[in-house]
């Protein structure tokens, strides 16, 4: 059962688990997906109001009526909508704001992208990686200002500071020790906030969650780990 953080009239909010598709797809064989799921459980369609890549976790809205989906739907496409998100990174990262333009897979040309971050904890851990003596990550809060897909995927690849558990754009060797040493097959990449004018009543809405079970398992156990050093 999909767990419901917020429900109204018109305002579904649910946690996505990790791997499940938002939409079936011809390109994948699997039976189940995000939609499909969410009518079976509550009784009644749902329209989803922005995406997630299937190995991200977190928050995700749908709509329960059309006219509030667009009316959502216009605010993702104005950036008046802000979300924040966790992962955990290759190596050490302070604050910052990547500035790199994606390609759009369907018009093949650049489109501006643009990913704000800031450290919450850093680790060291004595394991040799490649040439170095450790192996050094961050656990970063993401602030994306564009919706690109797989953007901040993509963007933490660019500098060189791949997300640990990303198959598609991350790093191998890091990706398989988080495997044996914590047992975590899954990307660390959580929807953790979101915040906007409600359309309705030009209120603020705001919804802030912790990262899953399994997520939070393995931030506990590279604690002891934690280190104040400022180097990138």
């Amino acid at each position: 059962m999909i767990h419901i953080y917020h429900r109204d009239d018109d305002l579904l909010i649910v946690h996505k688990p990790a791997g499940l598709l938002v939409h079936r797809t011809s390109i994948s064989s699997d039976t189940q997906a995000m939609i499909q799921s969410l009518r079976d459980q509550i009784g009644q369609r749902v329209y989803p109001i922005h995406r997630l890549d299937r190995a991200t976790s977190g928050l995700m809205l749908f709509g329960l009526n059309k006219p509030f989906h667009v009316a959502m739907q216009k605010l993702f496409e104005t950036r008046a909508v802000h979300k924040q998100y966790q992962a955990v990174v290759r190596g050490f990262v302070d604050e910052g704001l990547i500035d790199y333009p994606l390609f759009d897979e369907r018009s093949g040309r650049p489109l501006p992208a643009l990913t704000g971050y800031g450290a919450k904890l850093k680790f060291e851990l004595p394991e040799p990686s490649s040439i170095h003596d450790t192996s050094r990550y961050t656990w970063v809060e993401v602030r994306p200002e564009t919706g690109r897909h797989h953007q901040i995927r993509r963007h933490f690849a660019h500098v060189r500071h791949p997300i640990v558990g990303d198959t598609v754009h991350g790093d191998g060797w890091h990706n398989r020790f988080f495997r044996r040493r914590f047992q975590a097959h899954f990307l660390f990449l959580a929807a953790t906030g979101i915040h906007f004018l409600d359309p309705r009543t030009a209120q603020p809405f705001q919804l802030a969650v912790g990262v899953n079970e399994q997520f939070q398992a393995v931030l506990d156990a590279l604690k002891p780990y934690a280190v104040s050093s400022s180097t990138t």
